[in-house]
């Protein structure tokens, strides 16, 4: 089967391409707008995927954190970050910062 369209006329048949928005890790903290959230992309021998880590203490270690200092993460299964939209991006991350903080 060929990709090529023949005998179409331009003012009825159009094609429009549209260029997948280009997402940053950056943009999508700055979004969220939390201090202890971070997005990290994992690689693996089955594929890569991204991990949302919220810790209130991340340079501290072992004994050197505090008692109360919270830790969790959160996977997101996609291999790049174009494979969801910027709001889907913002939803997963303000959800976890929610169940966190609340």
């Amino acid at each position: 089967m060929s990709d090529t369209v023949y005998n179409f006329d331009p003012d009825i048949f159009t094609i429009r391409v549209q260029k997948p928005e280009r997402i940053t890790r950056s943009q999508i903290l700055k979004a969220i707008g939390c201090k202890h959230l971070s997005l990290e992309k994992v690689l693996t021998d089955g594929g890569n995927y991204f991990l949302f880590t919220y810790d209130t203490h991340p340079h501290l270690d072992g004994e050197d954190r505090p008692e109360g200092a919270d830790w969790a993460q959160h996977s997101v299964n996609v291999h790049q970050l174009n494979h969801m939209r910027l709001d889907e991006w913002i939803s997963e991350g303000s959800d976890m910062v929610k169940a966190m903080e609340g």
